[in-house]
């Protein structure tokens, strides 16, 4: 902690203070206030508190100070995902997907660098839009092997995870999953389905999944809103 320059040290501390005794439209106490508490400058404390409006812990309102936002508080952790509607149900909100398009595609060159899939077999495609609490969440392209789960493209996917039907139907489990978060810019289609305005930033994953028998049997790309979604990670240090 000796190494972190002194206003990195405070921002941490100020963190954990929001975390423990503040909730959205608190106030931090005053820069003079939270000088004189730790016995630094007021410089130092201006650059903490635009360290923690950066990470959006707070924003600051002229003439009032710094007040907590609900980002930290609403967002969640897209990197702790494994299904969405189970994650959903988790936190106690409630999970709807709804089937934009699902159909079988030919298999195309770039498919076939992904997934286990020959020249003239068909590539089950789902086109979904993800809700919580009848909030748009996100959106994904799915594509699945239909040589793997023949009559996939049938199954009550609204009503289903489709993790679920893989297991209970088709007695294939998820081994794990490589996936690829990237921030970008929403298209026009993208944010019809999203609620938001076309250029909001956004999250793009892209998610290759293995079974136990160590085959590629999804490849998805979900287009998440930045608004309802973060990234954390934690590390530790084992030396």
């Amino acid at each position: 902690m000796a190494d972190k320059p002194i206003y990195m040290q405070l921002s941490e501390q100020l963190i954990q203070y929001i975390n423990k005794n503040l909730k959205a439209g608190d106030y931090l106490p005053s820069e003079r206030k939270i000088a004189e508490q730790y016995q630094i400058s007021r410089t130092t404390v201006r650059l903490a508190l635009k360290q923690l409006e950066d990470l959006g812990y707070i924003v600051a309102r002229p003439g009032k100070g710094s007040m907590v936002t609900d980002h930290y508080q609403r967002a969640i952790n897209i990197g702790s995902m494994y299904s969405f509607t189970e994650h959903m149900k988790q936190l106690g909100r409630v999970p709807k997907t709804d089937i934009i398009d699902k159909r079988l595609i030919p298999v195309t060159k770039a498919l076939q660098a992904i997934l286990p899939v020959g020249d003239d077999e068909q590539v089950v495609y789902l086109y979904r839009q993800r809700l919580a609490d009848g909030i748009p969440m996100m959106i994904e392209e799915t594509y699945l092997p239909e040589r793997l789960f023949p009559g996939f493209i049938d199954k009550a996917l609204d009503k289903r995870s489709m993790y679920d039907v893989l297991r209970e139907d088709y007695q294939t489990v998820v081994k794990q999953a490589e996936e690829e978060i990237v921030a970008t810019l929403v298209t026009e289609k993208a944010a019809r389905f999203l609620d938001i305005a076309p250029g909001s930033p956004v999250l793009e994953i892209t998610r290759k999944t293995y079974s136990s028998k160590n085959d590629v049997i999804e490849y998805t790309k979900s287009i998440a809103r930045a608004d309802k979604f973060s990234y954390r990670m934690v590390h530790v240090n084992r030396n």
